[in-house]
């Protein structure tokens, strides 16, 4: 289970790393809603480093925020990486999980 489990991370790291890639900006709103979506110790944390600072250190959950914000879910990407196979295995195991962020 551990190549399985260790395959899945690598490839969730590839989906983050499209952010940068496909040169994404967030806007406003996109920053404004992530923030809002975070536990709300952690906000006035956020708003006061700004999008700029929270989207240039990497912060994964905004990254995927964007991502999915312009259509581009982690489920997506992976249905066009892995077998029909590794899709379902991937969807009992983390889809489902109570480990799984709302998406």
């Amino acid at each position: 289970m551990q190549d399985f489990t260790q395959r899945m991370d690598a490839l969730a790291q590839d989906y983050l790393r499209q952010a940068l890639a496909l040169g994404l900006v967030p806007t406003d709103e996109e920053f404004v809603g992530w923030v809002d979506a975070q536990p709300l110790a952690s906000r006035p944390g956020l708003y006061h480093a700004g999008w700029a600072h929270c989207w240039a250190t990497g912060l994964p959950s905004f990254q995927e925020w964007v991502l999915t914000a312009r259509g581009l879910s982690l489920p997506d990407y992976l249905v066009h990486r892995l077998s029909a196979k590794e899709y379902v295995r991937w969807v009992d195991m983390f889809a489902t999980s109570t480990l799984a962020r709302p998406g």
